[in-house]
């Protein structure tokens, strides 16, 4: 069976075996005693896309982690010790360590990723304040829409469980919504499964 590096990049491969006769303590290259051809496929992951820019990933945490927890990552001696520090972080989250996947960094970066997706607008949609809100709690139970009271601006309002809400403004009218109720105080991503 071929081992692939977890974190391998996505793409197709070939893997081509030879067999030279050895003489001696000398191999013998111009000769191909017998040739073995595989082809494989490395699919494209979430993960894939989350290690690729590892710097981005790292200050996207600010939904999950404390500043002072990015900044002992970002200050890691080496590329390998930032990333190992990373996996550490996660791994303390994982809410099934005795298993391969870990639910909540799939859970957290699709957030992310369907942030940027959903609700960018000067900046990427995970730094909004729409965004934000989707990353810590994710999709609202209800979503309202209705005109402010002088009809010039967009006002939308996520409603959770437990009576949580949020209201967003758009008083320039290019999208750019605005939280006008405020997060409670040290709110954090947390997995609920």
């Amino acid at each position: 069976p071929l081992q692939l590096n977890e974190r391998a990049l996505p793409g197709k491969y070939v893997l081509t075996i030879r067999m030279h006769p050895v003489l001696g303590t000398v191999t013998d290259t111009s000769v191909s005693l017998a040739t073995s051809t595989k082809y494989y496929v490395v699919p494209r992951t979430l993960a894939g896309s989350v290690y690729a820019d590892m710097l981005e990933a790292i200050k996207q945490l600010a939904y999950v982690a404390d500043q002072d927890q990015i900044d002992m990552i970002l200050d890691a001696d080496s590329p390998a010790e930032r990333e190992r520090q990373f996996e550490e972080f996660w791994k303390r989250l994982d809410p099934t360590p005795q298993t391969v996947r870990n639910e909540a960094f799939e859970e957290y970066y699709q957030r992310i990723a369907s942030a940027n997706k959903r609700f960018k607008s000067y900046a990427d949609g995970w730094r909004t304040d729409m965004g934000r809100v989707y990353v810590i709690y994710g999709d609202p139970r209800d979503i309202e829409r209705f005109q402010s009271q002088t009809g010039t601006t967009l006002i939308v309002r996520w409603v959770y469980n437990n009576n949580l809400a949020f209201t967003f403004e758009d008083s320039t009218g290019f999208g750019d919504f605005r939280l006008r109720s405020p997060l409670p105080p040290g709110v954090k991503y947390r997995y609920n499964r």
